[in-house]
């Protein structure tokens, strides 16, 4: 016990729920991955809320698809177990289905399941080549 003691001073700090390694979460407590993914997710869709602010749908999709955080979210999809990241990717996809919906139709009655369903195919299979995660 002294060793760990002697290790381990007590002005360093240790946190007990997990830690954020690398970019990816690394704990056993459900409730820290799956609060960091709703954080990553959440920043993602307030940046993607702000394009609408640029008035020009081509650079709004060119920066959908390329930049708003959407690398880190991913990530952390790909690093975390899937259960924890529900309730993330519900959340993501909504923001990004919203974003395109104003892209595409200008926020009108004539985007359905069937049209997001064609958005996110991959663009050399005629899509808009963004990537939903649910």
């Amino acid at each position: 016990m002294k060793l760990r003691e002697v290790l381990f001073p007590i002005d360093i700090r240790r946190p007990s729920l997990g830690v954020k390694l690398l970019g990816g979460a690394v704990s056993r407590d459900a409730d820290f991955i799956s609060g960091l993914a709703m954080k990553r997710a959440a920043n993602a869709v307030d940046l993607i809320s702000l394009l609408p602010q640029l008035h020009d749908p081509q650079s709004e999709l060119l920066l959908l698809r390329s930049c708003m955080g959407i690398a880190k979210l991913f990530f952390g999809l790909r690093t975390c177990q899937p259960v924890h990241m529900e309730d993330a990717t519900l959340f993501f996809d909504k923001g990004l289905r919203r974003s395109i919906e104003n892209i595409v139709v200008c926020g009108g009655p004539f985007f359905g399941d069937l049209q997001w369903r064609l958005a996110s195919l991959p663009i050399r299979f005629g899509g808009l080549g963004v990537d939903r995660k649910y």
